[in-house]
């Protein structure tokens, strides 16, 4: 039997793009909220192959630069206290 939840405090102009989108898409806001739901917490499994390329073209698209650990880890600390 399908679960029941209950969304509480909305803001209105998120509430008005939903019913928006439900409206395009011909379902109701209840269908569209699943749909939503579904697609983002659904399994995404990339090809090695298609994730290499991804990668190879983001790594061209920095002109071929390539950071220095040190600077990698600079970076995750930046704005921790």
């Amino acid at each position: 039997m399908p679960t029941t939840i209950t969304v509480k405090g909305i803001p209105e102009d998120l509430y008005r793009r939903l019913k928006a989108a439900a409206e395009a898409n011909h379902r109701s806001i209840n269908s569209e909220v699943i749909s939503r739901i579904e697609q983002t917490l659904k399994a995404r499994r990339v090809p090695a192959g298609e994730l290499l390329q991804r990668l190879r073209r983001l790594h061209r698209s920095f002109g071929g630069k390539t950071l220095k650990l040190r600077q990698l880890d600079e970076a995750r600390r930046e704005g921790r206290p």
